[in-house]
């Protein structure tokens, strides 16, 4: 309904949500209303004029919101037409969601969301080159060999690198890829099946340095994603220097048990019969002096051998004369002291430049030549020794002793009861990379035989 008649509206405003509407007109003519024709248009939306014919109305449907002007013009019976015509304005007023306000709010707010998307996406890449850029930092400097490598195929093959890696196992020029040129095969088997569920893999194993050194390390590898052989990363330490000095700690603190039962079944037992035997001589002093001039003879005798014994065992427990004197003076005098109180025959042989070794091999030398000397005094029933010492090629140290011998094949079981002596020489020894051989035959005496370097006897 409207306020007034439709002749005296200008204007028209209908909501977007009436979807039809439509116009009735009608000419003034009444001769022959029949023969009244009539022609319409709404700017804004039709092209041009729409002939209707007699029909007295024009509908329309879903017209989009905004300002048109419908037009109306007809014509007489006899065909004359109102060229004028008239016209009324029509407005159709936008729901919200259809206003310029609101599809203004909704371009921005698609704007911030992707705006906030390319932030939180570059925000995101420049932590991931953070992250990288530490990483790679890590992975290039570490003080321990890293690698990373895919366990999708066997042998696996490394992707790269770190500076480390390439020095510990001294490459030169472009390094292998294949890990089986630096790790034991059975050992990358093994863990292989370890990454396979998932779970991180540790072990001490030996290495191969492209010059084909071998040396003690320790290996770790885990895999980046859970059971992802594609990517697994194996870190590797040098633990040569480690090994020898548990090796080292090991042997002194045998060392020290081994004198302490010397002293415990010696010395101490000693002490105790001579206290005992004193409160005797106390007796004798006027009823048998002739006994007791004896006896202290006797004392006199049992207490140099003793005296002698707690030298050793200093001498044993802590080669002080290494620093003192040096270790080939050292080595000579021990020779001699052993000499004097296993009343045997020791030669010695050196062939080589003496200057040739190592300082940080001569502790390691001489506590082996002491263990081995130790074990001819105390089970060898030797009577000459030799000991020789090469250093044409590596160092060889050779001691043998034309004692009784025995069966090689009791070392194993000695080991298990807890004589330690040989184990804990092989483990020094091999802890350097070297080798320790042992060879005997019951009646022909025992030859020990201790390799460092490259040299081979056969």
């Amino acid at each position: 309904e409207f306020p007034k008649d439709l002749n005296h509206i200008d204007e028209i405003r209908i909501p977007s949500r009436i979807s039809f509407f439509a116009f009735e007109f009608a000419a003034l003519d009444y001769s022959d209303p029949p023969r009244n024709q009539y022609a319409y248009k709404l700017e804004g939306f039709d092209q041009d004029w729409i002939a209707c014919g007699n029909r007295r109305y024009a509908s329309y449907t879903n017209l989009p919101p905004g300002a048109y002007r419908f037009w109306v013009k007809g014509s007489n019976s006899d065909g004359v037409w109102n060229e004028n015509g008239k016209s009324v304005r029509l407005i159709i007023t936008p729901a919200w969601y259809q206003t310029g306000w609101f599809r203004l709010g909704v371009v921005l707010a698609l704007v911030g969301i992707a705006g906030g998307y390319l932030y939180s996406r570059q925000k995101q890449v420049d932590n991931l080159r953070r992250s990288e850029a530490r990483y790679r930092t890590l992975f290039e400097n570490a003080p321990i060999g890293v690698c990373e490598a895919d366990f999708r195929q066997f042998p696996p093959l490394a992707i790269q690198f770190n500076p480390r890696w390439v020095s510990l196992f001294a490459c030169s020029g472009e390094p292998q890829r294949r890990l089986d040129h630096y790790l034991p095969t059975e050992m990358l088997a093994r863990c292989r099946d370890s990454l396979a569920q998932s779970a991180t893999w540790t072990t001490e194993t030996s290495g191969r340095r492209c010059d084909g050194e071998e040396f003690l390390l320790r290996f770790s590898a885990s895999a980046v994603a859970n059971a992802d052989l594609s990517r697994c990363i194996l870190v590797v330490e040098d633990i040569s220097a480690e090994k020898a000095r548990r090796s080292e700690e090991e042997a002194i603190a045998e060392e020290r048990r081994r004198i302490a039962r010397e002293i415990h079944d010696g010395l101490a037992q000693d002490l105790a019969a001579i206290r005992l035997q004193v409160h005797r001589w106390q007796q004798w002093i006027e009823s048998d002096p002739r006994r007791l001039w004896s006896e202290l003879e006797n004392l006199h005798t049992l207490l140099g051998e003793k005296i002698r014994e707690v030298r050793r065992a200093i001498f044993a427990l802590r080669p002080v004369a290494l620093d003192e004197l040096g270790f080939w003076k050292a080595f000579d005098r021990f020779l001699q002291d052993f000499d004097e109180q296993n009343q045997l025959h020791t030669f010695l042989s050196v062939q080589g430049d003496r200057t040739a070794l190592e300082p940080c091999l001569e502790p390691l030398l001489f506590r082996i030549l002491q263990e081995a000397l130790h074990n001819v005094a105390r089970h060898a029933q030797a009577q000459t020794v030799w000991v020789e010492i090469d250093f044409r090629q590596g160092v060889l140290l050779r001691v043998r002793d034309d004692g009784v011998g025995f069966d090689p094949a009791i070392l194993g079981r000695l080991e298990s009861e807890g004589h330690l002596g040989l184990q804990q020489m092989r483990e020094r020894v091999e802890a350097l990379g070297g080798s320790l051989r042992i060879t005997s035959q019951i009646g022909k005496g025992t030859q020990i035989e201790v390799l460092l370097g490259n040299k081979r006897t056969e």
